[in-house]
């Protein structure tokens, strides 16, 4: 059984308020953190993915 925590995991102060044992500001917090890394990665793979297409213009890209 997971151990239960009676104060945020993140911040250490506050109280849970839901079951990722994270304050309600910590949780907003979190999910605004999860979702700019998320448009951040999709940015980077999108440069790749261009870099690639440069590449297999110039018949060095890989062919998948």
């Amino acid at each position: 059984m997971p151990e239960s925590h009676d104060t945020c995991v993140r911040c250490r102060e506050a109280e849970v308020s839901g079951p990722l044992s994270l304050c309600a500001d910590c949780s907003v917090e979190t999910k605004d953190e999860c979702s700019s890394g998320l448009i951040r990665l999709g940015q980077y793979l999108a440069a790749w993915a261009a870099f690639d297409e440069w590449l297999r213009r110039r018949g060095r890209g890989q062919t998948v």
